[in-house]
């Protein structure tokens, strides 16, 4: 797409003069609904992909408003004798909110999902004034 909001799609291949295109989708930054005040804890992420010959998905996070994009773990895509795989990251993650980006920069490969779920749990915040 472009800066006004219009999507394209070229038929013409996956790379631009020799040179991987590096496509990615990004989750949006929300807090858990009813629960302000609230941390989130993230246990894990799990996505379906379908299978490539080649190439992983890159899963970076911000949190609480970050701007920046920090590398969170890959999934594999490739699974031998299937049409999808099913790939988990489990690592902790603490914020108010939280945002995934997934991305792939390999030659002449494009990536498909076809679920992403992410594991939360609330945690209460206690503030102390000193």
């Amino acid at each position: 797409g472009d800066y006004v909001g219009k999507v394209y799609r070229d038929y013409n291949g996956t790379s631009d003069n020799g040179t991987a295109i590096s496509a990615y989708i990004t989750t949006r930054a929300q807090p858990l609904p009813g629960y302000v005040g609230w941390t989130m804890v993230v246990r894990g992420v799990r996505a379906k992909l379908d299978v490539q010959s080649a190439g992983s998905l890159t899963v970076e996070y911000a949190t609480s408003g970050t701007t920046a994009f920090t590398s969170y773990g890959t999934m594999l895509m490739t699974g031998s004798g299937k049409t999808f795989v099913v790939r988990d990251i489990y690592d902790p993650l603490f914020g108010i909110a939280i945002q995934f980006k997934l991305s792939q920069a390999v030659i002449n490969q494009t990536f498909s999902i076809s679920e992403f779920d992410v594991f939360v749990t609330p945690v209460r915040s206690v503030g102390v004034d000193i």
